[in-house]
């Protein structure tokens, strides 16, 4: 399952939002036929996927964090619409690109303290 969750987030990503429509289909192919919402274990899966691509993109520069994250809030949008229109609950992964901002945050208070610490023994 990483496998088609890592190749649909890579052919996704460099659409951005636009290429939600295509996350979308490749997770519902991994959806249980009696499924409604995305299931804890393929959110974990997905979670997994996106945090590290995530990873690998701050690795590379970070040229393309916007588009993941961009990728990731519409994604969240169409599953939570799907989810209403069925009358469902809201999926949990409306709570992906939380977590995606909330890795950031951490990698910049890491990279702040990092060359806070190297400032000062330079000194």
């Amino acid at each position: 399952m990483f496998d088609e969750l890592r190749s649909a987030v890579a052919a996704a990503q460099p659409l951005g939002r636009e290429g939600a429509g295509a996350l979308l289909a490749a997770v519902a192919k991994l959806k249980e036929p009696a499924e409604g919402p995305v299931s804890e274990d393929l959110f974990a899966d997905l979670e997994i996927v996106l945090r590290g691509a995530l990873a690998e993109d701050l690795k590379a520069g970070g040229a393309g964090v916007e588009s993941l994250i961009q990728l990731t809030i519409g994604y969240a949008e169409a599953e939570a619409g799907g989810a209403a229109k069925a009358g469902l609950p809201a999926p949990p992964t409306g709570k992906l690109p939380f977590l995606l901002f909330e890795d950031l945050l951490e990698v910049s208070k890491l990279e702040s303290s990092s060359s806070s610490s190297s400032s000062a023994s330079a000194s």
